[in-house]
């Protein structure tokens, strides 16, 4: 994944994510505090994820990957918490990912 911070000032601390998984669903948790729907954009392809936030006026956390395995496009949903952002991609099947992101040899 390429996963970068771009500031003009300060870097602001502690942005990070995490992910987890049903049968059904994979959730993509971004952790950083009081992101607004206008600070962030989520796009999401058959086989990838970006999600740009913008952590505060300097600065922008950006996760951009290509998925293990392929997601329902039309079927995702995100929430913006206090300290979190959540993306749920829906599975295309129901398969357990061993892992978020595609690996090089997966090729």
């Amino acid at each position: 994944a390429v996963v970068s911070t771009q500031s003009t000032g300060n870097l602001s601390m502690g942005v990070r994510h995490e992910w987890f998984q049903t049968d059904q669903c994979v959730t993509v948790t971004i952790f950083a505090k009081g992101v607004t729907e206008d600070r962030l954009e989520v796009k999401v392809g058959r086989q990838n994820l970006a999600v740009n936030v913008q952590v505060d006026e300097t600065t922008d956390y950006t996760l951009d990957m290509i998925l293990s395995h392929p997601v329902e496009e039309g079927a995702t949903s995100t929430k913006i918490l206090k300290t979190k952002v959540e993306v749920q991609l829906r599975k295309a099947t129901a398969v357990r990912w061993a892992t978020l992101e595609q690996r090089e040899e997966d090729g």
